[in-house]
């Protein structure tokens, strides 16, 4: 394909999960933000991040269906 050629990737497409002996990088669940959370809540976190410290769960929640789920789409 060429530079600029973008191929559609089926709806239901999420990125492989990549696993070594010390890491395993996977995709987004919904089970993933109460940990999140733990982290995104983090004023001295989130200025290293493009979102503000979240506020709740539900917040964290929201960014991980609005905001990472989708990124998976592009």
């Amino acid at each position: 394909t060429g530079r600029g050629c973008h191929m559609m990737k089926p709806p239901d497409w999420r990125p492989p999960t990549l696993t070594n002996a010390r890491l395993t990088l996977r995709p987004f669940t919904d089970h993933d933000a109460r940990p999140l959370f733990e982290h995104a809540k983090n004023p001295n976190v989130a200025r290293f991040t493009l979102w503000e410290e979240h506020k709740s769960v539900e917040e964290t929640l929201a960014f991980v269906h609005d905001y990472a789920l989708l990124r998976y789409r592009e």
